[in-house]
């Protein structure tokens, strides 16, 4: 059974040093399965908006799990 890892880079520069470092990392583990979770389109939180959150948050939020 291969395990999944999700991996999240917050910052949204292409060029960020943890997305160097975490794109070298999936490359160099073959018995694991890497995904990115991207943060680039989800807004940020507050609980007063919970009810109104939009679809990528959803998304995000069911890879979590």
């Amino acid at each position: 059974m291969t395990k999944t890892i999700g991996l999240i880079c917050g910052s949204l520069w292409k060029d960020s040093y943890n997305r160097i470092i975490a794109q070298a990392l999936a490359k160099m583990a073959d018995s694991i399965d890497f995904c990115w979770i991207e943060t680039k389109d989800i807004p940020l939180y507050n609980e007063d908006y919970r009810k109104r959150l939009s679809a990528p948050f959803h998304h995000f939020s069911s890879l979590s799990k």
